[in-house]
This record gives C-alpha cells, structure tokens and sequence, in this order.
C-alpha cells in the first residue's frame, strides 16, 4: 500500500504526508498505536471509613493499597501491590467499593 502511496504523490506532485492523510481514514489515524486498558479506582463506598474496617483483611488490604495510590491502578498493579488474587478485588468491585474504567494509552513496541 505504501508503494501505492508513493506513486500517487509522484503523480499527483502532492507531499506523501498529505496522501497518506487522504488514504487512511481518520478513525484509524486517530486510535493506531493506541489500545484500551481497564484502571480501578475507589468507588464511592470507599468513603466510609467505618465500612471499609469492617471489610474482611484481604479486601481491607486492597482497599488501603487503592486509597493510598496516587493514580487508578491497573488490576494486575493491584494484586502485585496488595499481594492477593483476583477475588478479594472482584468482591469489592461487586460491593462498590471499587469501580473500573477503561483508559487509552499508548502501546509499547515489544521487543521480540
């Protein structure tokens, strides 16, 4: 396709950058090098500091760790920090105490 590209902007004397632009449509320009994670957050039962001690020591671990992140963390971010599988964290999300997002961020290139 880049070929094709070439050759239209040698036809057409118009700046590569500027065909490619044409070509690929604004949806794709706009989301390549780019995919979607879920972050977790406090939800809004996190408030209540009452509610959260009476939580059991796993999900009060978590929560401490999740109150105390300067920024929403991913759910493998969580279970490393907090030292716990999945389920304390599923359990929390299910009760509201935590909630999810989805964020875009930019990939990384993996070396292979």
């Amino acid at each position: 396709m880049l070929e094709l590209m070439r050759w239209i902007s040698r036809y057409y004397l118009a700046p590569l950058g500027q065909v490619l632009e044409t070509a690929i449509p604004t949806g794709v320009r706009n989301l390549a090098g780019s995919r979607l994670r879920t972050v977790l957050f406090p939800g809004p039962q996190a408030a209540d500091a009452r509610a959260v001690q009476a939580l059991p020591v796993k999900q009060r671990a978590v929560m401490q760790v999740l109150l105390q992140a300067a920024e929403p963390l991913t759910m493998e971010q969580l279970r490393e920090r907090a030292r716990c599988s999945a389920a304390p964290i599923q359990a929390l999300r299910s009760s509201g105490f935590i909630q999810a997002r989805q964020e875009r961020v930019l990939a990384t290139p993996t070396l292979r």
